[in-house]
């Protein structure tokens, strides 16, 4: 009886090794997977939640290749994008030069141009470069583009907080060498203001210009 129930027992211990020996390697791997393995979702916020400053209203964020991506937004909401590449604008009026300015904290955006003026929003106005409301701090700055693909233009005014439009008086009479000699009409116009204190600049805005 003692024998019959060994050997009773000896089978069975060897049935049991059998069927784990023949467990699916594919499933004992899944397992040590989903043990050791972050989810790619826990490493996608991971990834996406690290941002840095870059001014005010600016963010910068690591993307999942770990480049830097400039948000297209500021912290109103307002697109602050350029709408026209800044590095091709050519400053060729206004008596100043805008290259080397960043884009910092100034966000505009809507323009409208037709006939002597021209008009904008604000997103975050120049009391993010420290100037009060009604104080002169920035530079208006309009370029227009000619057959040629080309954009030539400058400063042709001074600007505050408390004005969201501005006359074009001083393109037309020639203002610091402005002519518009050469230029379609209409023609496309991009719109920028510059902080007159320091090497930094709002997003730059687009439009129509039917004269």
């Amino acid at each position: 009886m003692q024998r019959s129930s060994f050997y009773l027992f000896s089978v069975l211990s060897s049935v049991v090794l059998f069927a784990v020996a023949c467990e699916p390697s594919s499933e004992r791997e899944s397992m040590q997977l989903s043990a050791s393995s972050p989810s790619t979702s826990a490493q996608g916020t991971a990834t996406t939640s690290a941002t840095s400053s870059q001014g005010a209203g600016y963010a910068t964020q690591a993307n999942a290749s770990g480049s830097e991506v400039t948000s297209a937004t500021d912290t109103s909401g307002y697109e602050v994008a350029d709408e026209v590449p800044y590095g091709s604008l050519k400053w060729t009026y206004g008596g100043i030069s805008g290259r080397g300015y960043g884009a910092s904290g100034v966000s505009i955006s809507g323009l409208r141009i037709s006939g002597r003026s021209l008009s904008f929003h604000y997103g975050t106005n120049l009391s993010a470069w420290g100037y009060s409301k009604d104080a002169i701090g920035g530079y208006a700055c309009l370029f227009v583009q000619k057959e040629d693909g080309s954009w030539v233009g400058g400063k042709f005014d001074w600007i505050s907080s408390s004005r969201s439009s501005r006359g074009l008086e001083n393109v037309f009479g020639g203002y610091s060498g402005w002519t518009l000699n050469g230029v379609p009409n209409p023609c496309q116009t991009a719109f920028v203001i510059l902080d007159a204190s320091k090497k930094r600049r709002s997003n730059v805005i687009a439009g129509t210009w039917y004269r």
